[in-house]
């Protein structure tokens, strides 16, 4: 029997590919697509948001997985090819259990899917437990800025507001309007607790250099107490297999004297 040709349009459905032992299946991956490092060594067939369709086909794939990112764009044109397009919907990271289940299903590897799913689950269960415990006065005011120009911090409708929450903080970009540019003094106006700034989101400087940097927010709290931190944006903003290592991160920044310190820059 014949393997399967597999595409995959995401890095999170790479990783939970290659997680679920499929690695030998899959002939195709976008640029994006950097973990695990085998990955790397796939047929590229474009960016996330720029997929080769020609390319795709030309690789006479059985399976392709999407995201529904891709719904109205790329899922239509491939299936007009006849290719079998199946997307994996996800808004944040604790959607993952649920995302390697549906692979595992669509995939034949319901058994080990199951397993990795179970075991992530277990993992941010831990993590939310200690935090039902807390009382909203011990949960500290967060900013997850993620841009300098323009400033840009997590809203209400973003992913990270779900994940500050879930790790005990409370996002001070939750009340600013979505679509409202929002200045540095309005952000120390807040005096954060803590300062969150990713890596590999799109920014164009060293975010964590330039919030420390900043006079503007040099007497927030958080900056005072050196408790501004950087992440992987990968571990935090994908629904991959490493979610729980990425929510876990965000808890220790949040609340170190529950999960301990993380001295580690991610």
């Amino acid at each position: 029997m014949s393997k399967r040709r597999i595409i995959s349009l995401a890095p999170s459905n790479t990783e939970i590919l290659f997680a679920l032992g499929l690695a030998d299946e899959v002939v195709g991956v976008t640029e994006f697509c950097n973990f695990p490092l085998e990955a790397g060594q796939k047929e590229k067939v474009g960016g996330f948001s720029t997929v080769d369709v020609d390319r795709v086909v030309s690789l006479h794939p059985d399976l392709v997985l999407a995201t529904d990112f891709h719904e109205e764009t790329f899922v239509p044109q491939l299936s007009r090819r006849g290719i079998n397009v199946q997307v994996i919907r996800a808004k944040t990271v604790l959607d993952t259990p649920k995302c390697i289940a549906f692979i595992g299903e669509i995939t034949d590897r319901e058994e080990e899917a199951s397993y990795l799913a179970q075991s992530i689950e277990g993992e941010i269960k831990a993590i939310t437990e200690k935090i039902r415990r807390l009382d909203d006065s011990k949960k500290p005011q967060v900013c997850y800025l993620c841009l300098d120009d323009p400033v840009k911090i997590a809203r209400a409708a973003c992913p990270p507001n779900a994940l500050i929450r879930i790790t005990g903080g409370i996002n001070i970009g939750k009340d600013f309007p979505q679509e409202r540019p929002i200045t540095l003094d309005e952000i120390a106006n807040k005096d954060p607790e803590v300062i969150i700034t990713p890596r590999g989101h799109g920014e164009t400087v060293d975010l964590l250099t330039y919030v420390r940097n900043q006079t503007v927010l040099k007497e927030t709290r958080a900056c005072r107490t050196n408790r501004v931190h950087r992440v992987n944006a990968d571990l935090i903003c994908r629904p991959r297999v490493r979610a729980a290592s990425g929510l876990g991160l965000l808890a220790r920044y949040i609340h170190p004297e529950l999960f301990g310190h993380a001295e580690a820059v991610e």
